[in-house]
């Protein structure tokens, strides 16, 4: 059985970063975002990969969900702080803050988990570059 395309992680000859880029053409150009390289697509390495949940954005999508799952235990305090600083529309009764837009609310905790994952990655960027760099 023949691996596909999507089964191979390309990787820096420079400094085995998969900080990479490269188009999907024979002889298309590639590129490193940690160390700079700049080449060939067929210069790059080649490692087997086994991505077990799918293309990058199924894999995106899947972090993300697990991170909206961790932000969900933490909700109440998210949503104290969007009721506090006016995000979120809500109203006291009695002991209980009762939040008028729901939608809203699953809105706002979603790009909640999508911007800590972008953080995140950003963050996993400049590491892979300090790596190269030292």
């Amino acid at each position: 059985m023949a691996i596909s395309e999507s089964e191979f992680l390309r990787v820096c000859p420079e400094c085995a970063s998969a900080m990479t880029e490269c188009s999907g053409l024979v002889g298309g150009s590639a590129s490193c975002g940690a160390c700079g390289w700049k080449g060939k697509r067929e210069d790059m390495l080649t490692v087997p990969f086994a991505a077990q949940m799918g293309n990058p954005t199924e894999l995106f999508i899947t972090m993300r969900n697990d991170l909206r799952s961790l932000v969900s235990v933490n909700a109440t305090h998210f949503l104290r702080f969007l009721v506090k600083w006016g995000f979120i529309p809500a109203v006291q009764r009695g002991d209980k803050i009762e939040i008028l837009t729901t939608t809203w609310a699953t809105r706002y905790m979603n790009v909640i988990a999508r911007g800590v994952l972008l953080a995140v990655i950003e963050e996993r960027q400049k590491i892979e570059k300090e790596r190269v760099d030292a």
